[in-house]
Order: C-alpha cells, then structure tokens, then sequence
C-alpha cells in the first residue's frame, strides 16, 4: 500500500502550485493529487483565471521561479505586474 505525506484534493491551478512549492522545498515528500478527471486536462485547464493579481505574481515569480513560464505561456492580465519585495517578508 503506497502512502503518503501529503494528499490534496483538486488538481485546479492553485493546488498544482501548490504541490509543486511542496516538491521544491522538499524532493523526498510523496504527494499525491486527487482529481475527479481524468489527465492530461485540455489546455484551457491550465490558464491562470481571472484572480490573478501582483500578489500572485509574487508568489509565482518569487516564491516558485516561475516567472518566464508565466509571461510565456499565460495571458498577461490588465495589472499583471511582477514586483521585487524585500526577502524579510517571507
């Protein structure tokens, strides 16, 4: 029986964030993502909706290195901005 150390429901864009961060801060966690689709989703499934906002931009560029990734393959949303804050704040 495979086990693991964390499990989390949906696979919407925010939990995938969120499992990647986990696996980045730590490679040995087992996680499993439980999803009541079947994969590989359609390509509309992995837009970033219209809640994303220069908070989020900080937690993809910053907190992700995902900046490149999302200036490339995501519409830029009007406010859409990426911004350097002060390592303190984590």
């Amino acid at each position: 029986m495979m086990t693991y150390d964390v499990i989390i429901i949906g696979a919407g864009f925010a939990r995938l964030t969120l499992a990647y961060q986990l696996k980045k801060k730590n490679g040995d966690l087992h996680i499993a993502v439980v999803h009541d689709s079947s994969f590989p989703l359609d390509d509309i499934s992995g837009k970033v909706g219209e809640s994303f906002n220069e908070v989020a931009a900080i937690y993809f560029d910053q907190m992700l290195g995902l900046k490149d990734f999302m200036k490339a393959r995501h519409p830029r949303k009007m406010g859409m901005r990426f911004f350097r804050i002060n390592e303190s704040f984590y």
